[in-house]
């Protein structure tokens, strides 16, 4: 029985082949780019100082972080004062 579980070999993976229409795809469509592309693109437009404009998905976190540490703040001086 030993013998013959060893004269079964696996047959070898093949390989995964990335196809044709896949690798002629663009990762990104500029004419018509998806949610969560326009979420993390930067804006076309720039300021006056050559900035360029700060992609949407960046101005939600740092809005979130900002709401956070006030209401944390409020909680500490809340506790520290007996009230909460």
């Amino acid at each position: 029985a030993a013998s013959e579980e060893g004269a079964a070999e696996p047959a070898p993976a093949r390989a995964a082949e990335p196809s044709r229409a896949a690798a002629e795809r663009p990762v990104v469509d500029p004419d018509n780019p998806t949610f969560g592309q326009r979420m993390v693109m930067t804006p076309e437009g720039t300021d006056e100082d050559g900035i360029p404009g700060m992609p949407p998905a960046q101005k939600l976190v740092i809005g979130l972080c900002l709401l956070l540490a006030v209401g944390g703040g409020v909680w500490v001086v809340l506790s520290n004062a007996g009230v909460v």
